[in-house]
């Protein structure tokens, strides 16, 4: 039986993302990989842990133009919220060397999370939130839920830069201790096997006699 009768994850998706991108990264690649997440799986788990956790229940808010929320079963898992956190042309045109969407305001997802957060636990609260984030700003939200009574874990993408406030004040897992099945890392690129001289080929007897001339 699960501690639980009803459980809201709420998924920073941006520092969830980048954070785990970036712990991939190494000296050929220094942005790392883009992290292989399975969210149906993350909801059977954490149903099979802490309680039942439905899609209107499971909120990630961020832009996505720059991500898939197709890939690891995103979309079908929970309720999707893509906001438009560009700056205006103006700025961006001040701010930016080339043309195009590229800089975004600072923490306009997170607010936004925050919001809806907010709206929750006003409107159908559940028992335990789950935020996944690294961000002490939502230590703000989370001391917050626990003034209304609801408790409150943080899933952090990535320990080492989760912000001490989070490690000290509030439960914590890591994600990367989350038993989920995990996907083979990157394979390797292997050099190409070096091409066999040709040999005795017109086109190379050719080039052999032009040389020379050029020489002459």
């Amino acid at each position: 039986m699960t501690p639980y009768q009803r459980v809201a994850l709420f998924i920073d998706y941006e520092n969830f993302h980048n954070s785990l991108q970036k712990r991939s990264s190494t000296l050929s690649h220094s942005y790392g990989f883009s992290p292989k997440l399975d969210f149906e799986a993350l909801v059977a788990l954490i149903e099979a842990e802490y309680g039942p956790l439905m899609p209107h229940d499971l909120v990630v808010v961020a832009n996505f133009t720059h991500y898939d929320p197709q890939k690891g079963g995103l979309n079908r898992a929970a309720r999707v919220i893509d906001v438009d956190s560009f700056e205006i042309r103006q700025v961006r045109s001040e701010i930016q060397s080339s043309p195009g969407k590229k800089n975004v305001m600072d923490n306009y997802a997170d607010m936004r999370l925050a919001f809806e957060i907010g709206q929750h636990a006003a409107r159908d609260p559940a028992e335990l939130y789950i935020l996944c984030t690294g961000d002490k700003a939502f230590t703000a939200v989370a001391r917050a839920l626990q003034d209304y009574g609801h408790e409150v874990l943080f899933l952090t993408p990535d320990p080492s830069t989760t912000a001490r406030i989070i490690k000290e004040h509030f439960k914590c897992r890591a994600y990367e201790d989350l038993p989920l099945p995990t996907a083979e890392p990157p394979a390797l690129e292997e050099p190409l096997p070096p091409r066999e001289p040709k040999k005795n080929q017109p086109v190379d007897v050719l080039c052999n006699v032009i040389t020379i001339l050029r020489q002459e």
